[in-house]
């Protein structure tokens, strides 16, 4: 498939790295596909429906920091929705809505203890933090004795499942 043309050496390697990556992501589709279950129209802000779309791209393709940051995204929005329909207003942060939530029991408590614990693993990625803090993915991964790849990857699937969680809560009939 040798040719002059500037782009097949690089289409070459783009059909390599598919090959290699394929297996992996069909584990993940169909991993992933347990808990997006839709078999109905779905309608929402166009923000939270993408975010829902990218986070579970995201995963299927491997990208765990960027399903991580997404599905809690979509998380907060969620939440931050819920306690504005229930009278409480915009909440100042992340952690003050689950606090929020908590207390007027708009989730299930095992959902907003997943938010809690995603929110503190998200915050090393979306605000920097000292090298030092125990939160990060180095002092995760040495104080667990664990490949950092392997502590991403379980931090989105928990990230998909407590996504996924949230958003199925709060799904009315119209």
């Amino acid at each position: 498939m040798e040719s002059d043309q500037p782009g097949d050496k690089l289409i070459e390697a783009l059909v390599h790295s598919d090959e290699e990556r394929r297996t992996g992501r069909a584990e993940r589709i169909r991993w992933v596909s347990q808990y997006d279950s839709s078999t109905g129209m779905i309608m929402g802000e166009v923000e939270l429906m993408n975010l829902l779309r990218e986070a579970r791209e995201c995963f299927v393709d491997g990208h765990y920091i960027a399903t991580l940051v997404l599905a809690t995204a979509l998380i907060e929005h969620v939440i931050a929705e819920e306690l504005e329909r229930a009278g409480n207003g915009k909440p100042a942060s992340f952690e003050q809505a689950i606090k929020t939530a908590r207390r007027g029991s708009l989730f299930p408590e095992a959902l907003l203890a997943a938010a809690d614990r995603l929110r503190i693993l998200r915050n090393p990625f979306a605000h920097r933090k000292p090298a030092e803090h125990e939160h990060t993915l180095g002092n995760r991964y040495i104080s667990q004795r664990r490949h950092p790849r392997l502590l991403l990857e379980e931090d989105a699937r928990s990230a998909i499942v407590a996504m996924y969680g949230h958003f199925k809560h709060t799904l009315r009939t119209a």
